[in-house]
């Protein structure tokens, strides 16, 4: 993206009179407007964070994880058609942003000491005004250990010192994550090299910043920088060496995966032109664009036998891998099984045990028929009232069954009553009277 690009995305933000406000330099307003000079913090602050962690496309730079003091105030100035506006005020937004919100750190910092993970460091952070207005936005904190950093120079124009990167922290976490993501089980071993071509993360720097982020601050993955590799942290069975050779392999495989990907792609396209070449009747470019094809099909053919070999082998690795799990697994739980059974082996220890559990029970059983015995006595009163209860129940219910009878039956006999015959002749209505029609003359 262009710079006029940027330019559109900040007019579209602040109205003009907004404008003149936030590229002034608001330094005083800090003794005499304390809202406005925070207002103007905040508003740079989210736009800021929301173009690197949205619209990095924006700052026309191939890192996507910070922004660059050599080249910020020149991308930030803007032309409305009236006026151009250049930033007076940047080095307050980024002294707060790394000094109170920790929302970015130096690189020069990052790369002497380790970001604090586990929240505020000794209250230095998350209790400003600022930072509450902001927290929706930017998420928890993430502390690091600068409380007095100064981005600026000094001068009153706001501008900034030089050579110096401001990692987004947010956006670190972010890629880091996604970067972690590429190297897929505890067993793999990916090349420094062959993990940054899977990651299509833009810039080198950007990467280096996440390895080291994961590994050092985190400590999610382990990176040898003698062999040159990374692998995720824990559960490794292999040595060394062997998560080099591991490595090797699969950049191997991704290399000729390439590659035979670029030529099958060179085969498709050059049929299309040597079609086109016979259409035209350029027999002899023809002829000479079919040997140069068939060339590269040998060579795809090659290239793909030896990518199915690396690729089996490759497989097999993974294959004895989880039968050296399964066969550790199986002699760790065969230990365990064998000294619990151990513990209870004593034959006649078990049999004694059981034995008195055995009458334990039975005298439990003959203590519960005891107690349970003693509501058996002096039933008779009982038994006799609960008979004189069944019997008048059971005339209740012959006297409700009667009457229901008597008042059916009687029901019967009125709608009977109520039924009457036609009479024989019925006369229609006056008004109903058929009306007689007139003879036809013959």
């Amino acid at each position: 993206m262009t710079a006029r690009s940027l330019q559109e995305y900040i007019l579209a933000r602040f109205k003009h009179s907004r404008l003149q406000s936030l590229y002034s330099d608001f330094s005083h307003l800090r003794e005499s407007n304390i809202e406005g000079y925070r207002a103007n913090i905040a508003a740079w602050k989210t736009l800021f964070l929301d173009l690197i962690l949205n619209h990095d496309e924006l700052l026309d730079q191939a890192d996507k994880i910070s922004i660059c003091s050599n080249t910020l105030v020149r991308q930030l100035t803007i032309n409305d058609g009236i006026l151009t506006y250049k930033s007076k005020g940047i080095d307050k937004v980024i002294d707060s942003m790394v000094n109170e919100d920790h929302t970015m750190i130096p690189y020069s910092e990052f790369v002497k000491k380790p970001v604090d993970l586990t929240g505020d460091l000794n209250g230095a952070s998350g209790g400003t005004l600022i930072r509450s207005f902001l927290n929706p936005f930017i998420g928890p904190a993430y502390c690091n250990h600068l409380t007095n950093f100064h981005s600026g120079t000094g001068a009153r124009d706001g501008s900034l010192r030089a050579n110096e990167k401001y990692v987004c922290l947010q956006k670190l976490r972010k890629v880091s994550s996604e970067l972690k993501a590429c190297i897929k089980g505890p067993n793999e071993a990916l090349l420094l090299d062959h993990l940054f071509s899977l990651s299509n993360i833009g810039s080198r720097f950007d990467f280096d910043c996440c390895i080291q982020f994961l590994s050092r601050d985190t400590g999610e993955i382990c990176v040898d920088s003698e062999q040159g590799i990374a692998y995720l942290a824990g559960g490794q069975m292999n040595s060394t060496e062997e998560l080099k050779s591991i490595a090797d392999l699969s950049y191997a495989i991704y290399t000729l995966q390439t590659y035979c990907d670029r030529r099958l792609a060179d085969v498709s396209s050059l049929n299309g032109k040597i079609r086109e070449l016979v259409n035209e009747k350029q027999h002899n470019l023809a002829k000479s664009q079919l040997r140069i094809r068939k060339i590269m099909e040998k060579q795809l053919n090659s290239s793909q036998v030896k990518l199915e070999q690396l690729q089996l082998i490759q497989i097999k690795i993974e294959e004895a891998q989880n039968n050296l799990i399964v066969v550790r697994t199986l002699e760790s739980n065969s230990n365990l099984l064998k000294e619990l059974n151990e513990e209870v082996s004593d034959n006649s220890k078990l049999d004694e045990l059981l034995e008195g559990y055995s009458d334990q029970i039975d005298k439990t059983n003959a203590i519960s028929d005891k107690l349970g015995s003693l509501g058996e006595h002096g039933d008779e009163d009982i038994e006799r009232e609960l008979e004189a209860l069944e019997e008048e129940e059971e005339q209740k219910g012959e006297v409700q069954n009667a009457n229901a009878s008597s008042a059916s039956l009687n029901e019967l006999e009125q709608r009977f009553k109520d039924l009457s015959m036609p009479k024989e002749h019925t006369e229609l209505p006056a008004e109903e009277s058929p009306v007689k029609q007139p003879l036809l003359e013959a």
